[in-house]
């Protein structure tokens, strides 16, 4: 189970900063142990000075966490004699032990001691099964290392349109930003003539609405001086109106006595059928408007306080001279009301391009084109739409109506990937968007959205999720977040080099 380090070729994937970068055992041999030194089956290349019997020549091996020492020859004895099991890296003998894969051709991997012979291949080259299960093991490195490697090349190529495009975006956006910054300027000069002319318009129409006022003052109050006359005229009016009918009521009350007294003689004198039929005393009384259906006598007062209510007189019209300074306020009038609608225009105008100019479009304006978009993605129930700038809505696929999921409330600090694609990395405070205040959730919270930007060649809301009651959180790739430069190993995939 031992080899010589020394006559292997074997590449060895690194990690961390130079994660991608192909060395081969013989070099980390060269540069870590010395010629004829052996390979302790589980340890990693950086590990092998430590288990090298002929350097370590009459010692003890040392466990890693200094806390023991042990013969080289307990080394994989499948007995766990240090506490940090580093004298067991190629057997399950300590539980919080780990072993090595090279891996030769694919990624190098660490594995948890328990997987050691437990007859399951998790490396690719099968070495964790070294015991019965090893040539169960089938070495898939060479084919999972070329998938590796298509795979960076396809994502090296996805960074690469993705940087030419964002390089595009924020030529685009400097452009548009250095644009609207002119327009607004433009924009303010127009505001500025307009509340001129507003000012104008006011003080014009000031100067002819007191002239106004002043006419028809003298007007009125010429009109308001015969108001006590007039108020004479209407008594007098109500007197002899009231004089008039209480006369003829007189009149009236002094004939049908003379009826009532002519009945009685004729009554007297010829008796039989010229005297009133018995208990029709009232006859006559009903025959002028008595009985049912006649009038109180004080709906009768009320009539005839109404039939004696004079009608008043209106005011007289304007004159001419007040009547032009009338239609003179009013054209002032309109000239302001045209005047304010002009400002108002004028000011909204300059409030629609400074709220444009007022939004974060990046460090380098690249999320410009951005700005009036949106993506939607599908799901089993829902449609999702995010509209960055905007505002994300939920919307069920049968139909209905969209569900608000937050409206845009900025960028986030940190929280998304810092790129899909190597290792290029994005300013963290361009990394999320948050969207806030969307639809009040039942017996909850507010709806809100977080959106995790990654770099991609090109925009596409990859998945949503709501992995807590009304919030939701979006992965969503763009190429405004393909920053920085290719490293060499991206570069050489570019240029289609062997590995």
């Amino acid at each position: 189970q031992r080899r010589n380090a020394v006559n292997m070729l074997v590449p060895v994937r690194l990690q961390g900063p130079m994660k991608g970068v192909l060395f081969t055992a013989a070099l980390v041999a060269a540069l870590m142990q010395t010629p004829g030194a052996e390979i302790v089956r589980g340890i990693s290349p950086t590990r092998k000075l430590a288990y090298d019997v002929k350097r370590n020549e009459g010692s003890m091996f040392r466990c890693r966490d200094g806390n023991g020492e042990v013969p080289f020859s307990s080394i994989n004895d499948d007995f766990c004699d240090c506490s940090d099991g580093t004298d067991e890296p190629g057997t399950a003998a300590c539980p919080n032990g780990s072993f090595y894969c090279e891996n030769v051709g694919f990624e190098p991997a660490h594995l948890p001691a328990s997987r050691v012979n437990d007859g399951i291949c998790d490396c690719c080259d099968g070495t964790d099964e070294w015991g019965g299960a090893a040539a169960q093991c089938e070495n898939t490195c060479a084919e999972a290392g070329k998938e590796m490697r298509e795979a960076a090349r396809m994502a090296a190529q996805a960074l690469e349109a993705g940087r030419a495009t964002r390089a595009e975006w924020s030529a685009r956006g400097k452009q548009a930003r250095a644009e609207r910054e002119l327009e607004v300027a433009e924009l303010r000069v127009l505001l500025e003539e307009a509340a001129a002319v507003l000012k104008g318009a006011e003080t014009l129409k000031g100067d002819a609405e007191a002239l106004e006022e002043a006419a028809k003052k003298v007007h009125t109050d010429a009109w308001d001086a015969t108001e006590l006359s007039r108020l004479e005229w209407a008594e007098e009016f109500r007197g002899r109106c009231r004089h008039e009918r209480e006369l003829t009521e007189e009149m009236r009350q002094r004939e049908e006595q003379e009826k009532r007294e002519l009945a009685e003689r004729r009554c007297a004198e010829q008796g039989g059928d010229a005297c009133p039929p018995q208990g029709d005393d009232n006859a006559d009384d009903e025959g002028e408007g008595g009985g049912e259906g006649a009038a109180s006598p004080d709906e009768a007062a009320e009539v005839e306080d109404a039939e004696c209510e004079p009608e008043m007189p209106e005011m007289p019209a304007f004159p001419e001279d007040t009547l032009a300074l009338i239609a003179e306020a009013e054209g002032r009038r309109a000239a302001h009301r045209d005047a304010q609608h002009r400002h108002d225009e004028a000011e909204r105008k300059v409030n629609a391009v400074a709220a444009k100019l007022a939004l974060d479009y990046g460090d380098d304006e690249e999320f410009f084109p951005l700005e009036d978009e949106c993506f939607s993605l599908d799901t089993v129930e829902y449609t999702y739409t995010l509209c960055p700038f905007k505002d994300v809505t939920q919307k069920p696929l049968g139909g209905g109506s969209a569900t608000s999921l937050g409206k845009w409330a900025g960028w986030g600090k940190g929280g998304g990937d810092a790129a899909a694609v190597g290792e290029v990395k994005a300013p963290e405070r361009v990394q999320t968007l948050r969207f806030e205040n969307g639809l009040r959730c039942w017996g909850g919270p507010d709806r809100t959205t977080t959106v995790s930007l990654r770099c991609g060649a090109d925009n596409k809301l990859v998945s949503v999720a709501e992995p807590e009651k009304c919030t939701y959180t979006i992965d969503f790739e763009t190429p405004a977040l393909c920053s920085g430069s290719l490293t060499p190993e991206q570069a050489r995939l570019l240029r289609h080099d062997e590995l």
